[in-house]
């Protein structure tokens, strides 16, 4: 009687992504965010305090640049609490695209040992950095109810829903631009000097250091389409802040966009697979 097998293939359609797969994998997912969280902040005097100082000390230098151009306030709220909510989400933005962009070439020597989802690699980037947003989220917060206390900002809790849909959007955002990426980065190492640059540009077409109210009403759409994370920026504002720029139709079109580039990045990632040891 023939032994039963498993047979590893690289897969090359979305419809081939096992979620299934992926999550009897979890042990390993696991394994892979307790490994960069130890290899991130190992040998580190400060530790994990760096995800609180990096923020407010950005925030401190743009309150006193790029204050004098906004204005004296955002949203009806103090810019220094606009900055420090907004640099929470581009910081993650920032920290998740390139990491996984790097995920070939940092890891090759894992996926030519041993067989797993290569896709773990990149969600546990995604889940690592979640727990650093989920730290500074409760620093604004107290810092926010501060501000309240002493009646220097306002309060309202009525759009604080929006902070998981703009949460999980930014987080399926920078999964498919990293993946979309990674896919090049094993065969062209050019996309890998390009990443700071692309990066860098990326941070003045998104509502980062201005508000989104600044752009003209009749380009928003047109920027919720070519740049998604416009809208996601807003959302997150929203939820914070309290006041919602976005047109339903640019929020329905920016999370089309997203959606899409999520899932063709999951399937040129899953191509790449087939290749990547022997280019990297």
């Amino acid at each position: 009687m023939r032994e039963p097998y498993t047979r590893i293939a690289a897969h090359q359609t979305l419809r081939s992504l096992d979620l299934g797969r992926l999550w009897r994998y979890r042990d390993l997912l696991w394994a892979l965010v307790r490994r960069d969280m130890v290899l991130r902040y190992r040998k580190s005097i400060l530790g994990p305090l760096w995800l609180i100082i990096q923020p407010l000390a950005l925030t401190f230098v743009l309150l006193k640049t790029m204050g004098l151009i906004v204005g004296q306030s955002t949203h009806g709220q103090p810019i220094g609490l606009y900055y420090m909510a907004t640099l929470i989400l581009w910081g993650y933005f920032a920290q998740v695209v390139p990491a996984i962009s790097y995920v070939f070439v940092y890891n090759e020597y894992l996926f030519n040992k041993i067989y797993f989802p290569r896709l773990l690699v990149p969600i546990s980037m995604l889940v690592t950095n979640a727990v650093g947003v989920a730290l500074q989220i409760a620093v604004l917060g107290v810092t926010m109810a501060y501000l309240v206390m002493r009646h220097v900002a306002s309060l309202d809790l009525n759009l604080l829903w929006l902070l998981p849909i703009a949460g999980s959007l930014l987080a399926m955002f920078a999964l498919g631009v990293g993946l979309l990426i990674a896919s090049g980065t094993a065969k062209y190492r050019d996309l890998l000097n390009a990443m700071s640059f692309l990066v860098q540009a990326w941070l003045f077409l998104t509502p980062v250091l201005y508000p989104l109210s600044k752009i003209p009403e009749h380009l928003r759409l047109l920027l919720a389409i070519v740049n998604p994370l416009s809208v996601v920026c807003d959302l997150w504002q929203a939820a914070f802040l309290g006041t919602l720029t976005s047109s339903p139709s640019a929020i329905v079109a920016a999370t089309a966009t997203i959606c899409a580039v999520l899932m063709i990045g999951f399937v040129v990632f899953q191509r790449a697979e087939q290749t990547a040891a022997d280019t990297i």
